[in-house]
Parts: C-alpha cells; sequence; structure tokens
C-alpha cells in the first residue's frame, strides 16, 4: 500500500496489520458493605498484529478520538550478542504516555491525525511481532475515546514504479529519430520552414506578375482612367 506524504517527500510504505478490538481496564473499588465494584480507569488496551512479523516500523499514523495520551508497546523478538534471533520475545517501550490533547478536558486535538515517527519514539522498533496501545483519557468530561485509521509504517520508503507505456514510447521515439538521423531524411521542424519559404516565395511571385501587369496598362491611363479607343487598338 503507498501512502504518499505532506511537503513533497517520498511517499511511506504501508505495513498491512490487523487491529484488535480496544479492551476498558477496570479498577476494583471496595465498598463500605464489603462489596467490591469495578469502575473504569480511563485506560483502554488494543492490540495491532503486522500481517509480515518480525518487521521494522518507521512510525505510527492514527485519526484521535478524545483520548488524551497514548503509550506504545512492541513485542520483539529477542537478539543475542552476534545479532541472530532467539526463541524468545520481550515486550518493550518505545513510547510513553505521548500527550495528544494539550488539556484533556478541552477539545483541542480531540479529533487530530497524528503521525509518530521512529525519531520520536524512545528507540527504532526493530524484529517487532505486535504492538500495544495503551490509550490514557484522565478526563471524566468525555464518555468515550479511541483512536481509530490505524497504520503502521514502514522504516522504508515506497520504492518508485516506473511506468512501462511512458517507457516504451520513449523507446520507440528514440528509434525513429535515429532511423531519420540515419537515412538524412528531414525533421518535422526542417519540414515546416521548407513549407513556409515554398510559400513565400510563391507570393512574391505573385506580387511581381500584378506589378508588371499594372505597369503594362498604366500607358493607356489618362487623368485615372483609361481611354476605350486606345485599349480597343492594343
Amino acid at each position: 500500500m503507498l501512502l504518499t506524504s505532506r511537503a513533497g517527500k517520498e511517499p511511506e510504505q504501508l505495513l498491512e496489520c490487523s487491529v484488535g478490538q480496544p479492551s476498558e481496564i477496570k479498577v476494583t473499588v471496595s465498598g463500605d458493605d464489603q462489596h467490591d465494584s469495578k469502575r473504569s480507569s480511563g485506560v483502554l488496551s488494543l492490540d495491532i498484529h503486522p500481517s509480515q512479523i518480525p518487521c521494522n516500523l518507521g512510525g505510527i499514523r492514527f485519526k484521535n478520538y478524545y483520548t488524551g495520551f497514548v503509550t506504545m508497546k512492541v513485542k520483539v523478538k529477542t537478539e543475542d550478542d552476534t545479532g541472530n534471533h532467539k526463541d524468545g520475545c520481550s515486550w518493550k517501550t518505545c513510547l510513553h504516555q505521548y500527550q495528544l490533547m494539550p488539556n484533556s478536558h478541552c477539545e483541542t486535538a480531540s479529533q487530530d491525525y497524528f503521525t509518530i515517527r521512529q525519531n520520536e519514539m524512545l528507540f527504532p522498533p526493530m524484529n517487532v511481532m505486535m504492538v500495544k496501545l495503551i490509550l490514557q483519557q484522565p478526563s471524566p468530561v468525555w464518555i468515550t475515546f479511541k483512536v481509530e485509521e490505524i497504520a503502521l509504517l514502514s522504516d522504508r520508503p515506497q520504492e518508485k514504479e516506473s511506468n512501462p507505456s511512458v517507457l516504451d514510447w520513449l523507446h520507440e521515439q528514440g528509434d525513429y529519430v535515429a532511423e531519420e538521423e540515419s537515412s538524412g531524411i528531414r525533421d518535422s521542424s526542417s519540414r515546416q520552414i521548407s513549407e513556409h519559404m515554398h510559400k513565400l516565395w510563391a507570393l512574391t511571385e505573385t506580387i511581381q506578375i500584378n506589378q508588371q501587369t499594372q505597369s503594362s496598362l498604366g500607358r493607356f491611363d489618362v487623368d485615372g482612367s483609361y481611354e476605350i479607343n486606345l485599349l480597343s487598338y492594343t
């Protein structure tokens, strides 16, 4: 999948992934009647599963919906000192309580689009097997909060694909020009110049003929008119 970035930069490559349903984390509160009750903690958790694993993440993009803070954890394959993968995996926090809304009680940036890139994280997320987002909204004003349109970005830009039809056309044009040059045939611009010169020469000949006709008839001109008797003898 191809995503064109802003400011004329190279297009970014998106990683195919599946996003799970968010689950709310409840807190247990002890009551005076010895009965425990569960209440909302203002924290949601959701899992993102990349289609191809392990993968290297260049960032994450999403649309906010009244989420105040986001924490991003990645499950990565462990490596030994030589850089070889081990059988086990470990969870690491690459983004800790990243602030989305400047004030959780106000609507500013509550529905904005965010792109958090690799250089804004605590470390480059490499060899990722799974991603977990932890969403926090400390304000009781908003009943519902979440993130939407989640997309994982690859750490490599999208390779530019050439257009075969354009390349074939340019190749054909190059062969055509080469054939014309080898056979000595003039190009289209030369032919156009020749045609214009030919028309100009024909126009010049026409003007000269008209001038000769007028001068030959001028000897019969009397006070701006012609004498019929004189013309009848010629």
